[in-house]
């Protein structure tokens, strides 16, 4: 994953130990990931539990519109990671929420090879990607080098969650929330700056502090 500064975390600095519950950054095998599809199409269980019957939504029977709607997605299952902060991951359980309530945001972890071009490959690694992020290989956790897609963000139930394999570093998720600012707003921030009157140097963080609004 790259920063600002185009500059890429060495992969033994990239990772870290899983830790006890869902984190910010935590990378989960097995998560399912799409797009919902255009004419939309609702989904209803019929008789055993492998039967359903669809209706484009124009045709909609009466019978569907009670309660939820099942709607079907073209989706890919594969390797995704957390992007909510720890803080809105655990605020279900701290507010007594049924599990089956629990959900967070996500991206998928796509494989570079052989979706990507090695010149494509080569720009992601540098950081000229706004819309991908890198993930570099990991053997041992079985991660070949990926690319993060922002561009596929959406939410699914926390249960789904389980098979984690991996963490990020501190610094890794620092640079994520960095990439991920640069791909919603198209600005980054700049590796330093000086004071304009004595022209003594500071980091670009030293504007941010810690956000005390309540998760409601």
């Amino acid at each position: 994953m790259d920063s600002s500064s185009g500059q890429s975390p060495e992969p033994v600095a990239f990772y870290a130990p899983l830790q006890g519950s869902l984190s910010q950054g935590d990378l989960v095998h097995g998560v399912p990931w799409g797009l919902i599809p255009d004419p939309l199409e609702i989904c209803k269980k019929q008789g055993g539990p492998h039967q359903a019957k669809t209706h484009v939504v124009e045709d909609l029977p009466a019978a569907f519109r009670k309660g939820p709607e099942s709607i079907l997605a073209q989706a890919d299952r594969g390797l995704a990671i957390v992007l909510w902060p720890d803080c809105q991951l655990d605020k279900f359980k701290n507010q007594g929420r049924p599990e089956d309530k629990w959900f967070a945001g996500i991206a998928p972890v796509v494989p570079m090879e052989p979706r990507l071009s090695e010149e494509v490959r080569e720009q992601v690694r540098g950081g000229l990607r706004r819309m991908y992020s890198l993930v570099p290989a990991n053997p041992p956790l079985g991660i070949p080098e990926s690319y993060i897609d922002f561009r596929h963000i959406w939410s699914v139930k926390q249960t789904l969650l389980r098979d984690r394999v991996g963490a990020l570093s501190d610094s890794a998720r620092e640079a994520l929330m960095e990439r991920l600012f640069a791909f919603f707003t198209y600005r980054h921030l700049k590796s330093s700056l000086s004071c304009p009157a004595c022209g003594a140097g500071f980091s670009p963080t030293t504007f941010f502090e810690a956000d005390s609004a309540p998760d409601i």
